[in-house]
């Protein structure tokens, strides 16, 4: 098998293992917001998936990821832009093999993973003149992914894997000095870039975590008896936004305080919603699965299996949850306002 393919294909395979019930989603369904938000409107409206939609800094341009699923392997993944996001149509921005994109603070360049050649590896490309370099001729790990530039420009945040456990890494912005933090998934940097949030797990649940780069001190934020996935500080970094089944089987959208309290869910329904983030127009921009004929996984909170501890030396940490969305037909780019009360 190739390896461009294989983490693809293992991806398939873990989340039809995860699945422990299932839901028909009917086809005219639409997010719902509840009363702390507003303004919620549908970005994009393609016949493919689209996932982790980001914002520039600037706040005008929008890159995310696309799934065309009469391609094969990794083929399949590759990043549109939309120039203006307040109006219809979009670019493609790059060719096939890649996924995952982050800008840089400049608003002009993106880093994204790279599945073409032997090993995905990271790369940088512009908005603004084609090609590509890569941050490093290998990758840090045996699969990059989830990176994301430091406020100042000067870091690289990642996920990883090493031995098939999901880890958590930042390296220079040249490629060099790569430090592991430890172990977790999705990592993002606060506005200050003197933190970050990630995920793992925390006994039979997947929670989030604070680290402060500065004393090394980790802190849980998140608790209970659900899972609470894909966390993005608010352009202030007095709040984050991110996913959670608190309320139900699916995923929906939840802010809350940096300290753990005022927690306000801004989605509800039997849709699903991931990749939340948190743009500096003051929007949250996440992609949902409504509309989606196929049938998805739902998770049973009593089943200690559902959290990290049911992984082994072949599952990746992270993957079971975090890309729970690899087997939609079927997802948009949203956004809505969360109405804030301190």
């Amino acid at each position: 098998m190739k390896t461009t393919n294989y983490y693809y294909l293992l991806w398939i395979v873990i989340l039809l293992q995860s699945c422990a019930t299932t839901q028909n989603v009917d086809t005219n369904q639409i997010p719902k917001a509840t009363a702390s938000a507003s303004e919620l409107v549908r970005i994009t409206d393609e016949d493919i998936p689209e996932f982790s939609p980001k914002l520039a800094p600037d706040g005008t341009k929008l890159i995310y990821t696309s799934r065309d699923d009469a391609k094969y392997g990794t083929e399949r993944w590759s990043i549109r832009l939309k120039s203006d996001v307040n109006k219809p149509g979009f670019s493609p921005i790059t060719d096939a093999h890649c996924l995952s994109p982050s800008w840089h603070p400049n608003s002009n360049k993106f880093i994204y993973s790279y599945f073409k050649g032997q090993e995905p590896i990271l790369a940088i490309s512009s908005t603004q003149s084609l090609g590509i370099t890569f941050v490093a001729q290998k990758g840090y790990g045996e699969y990059d992914y989830d990176a994301s530039y430091s406020p100042n420009g000067e870091r690289i945040l990642l996920s990883t894997t090493i031995q098939g456990k999901t880890a958590i890494g930042i390296v220079n912005a040249n490629g060099q000095n790569f430090t592991l933090i430890g172990e977790g998934g999705t990592p993002v940097w606060h506005p200050s870039g003197e933190s970050i949030a990630f995920v793992k797990n925390s006994g039979e649940y997947t929670h989030i975590f604070f680290y402060n780069l500065k004393n090394n001190q980790i802190t849980q934020i998140t608790s209970g008896e659900f899972h609470h996935l894909y966390p993005h500080f608010s352009p202030s970094g007095e709040e984050f936004v991110f996913v959670s089944n608190r309320d139900s089987e699916t995923f929906h959208i939840y802010t809350m305080n940096m300290d753990g309290t005022n927690l306000t869910q801004l989605t509800t329904g039997s849709t699903t919603e991931i990749h939340p983030f948190w743009g500096t127009d003051g929007y949250i921009y996440f992609s949902s699965d409504a509309g989606t004929k196929k049938r998805k996984s739902s998770f049973n909170r009593g089943n200690p299996k559902r959290g990290f501890n049911s992984f082994n030396a072949q599952k990746d940490a992270v993957a079971d949850l975090v890309n729970l969305h690899i087997g939609w037909d079927y997802a948009d780019i949203w956004r809505l306002k969360p109405l804030l009360i301190q």
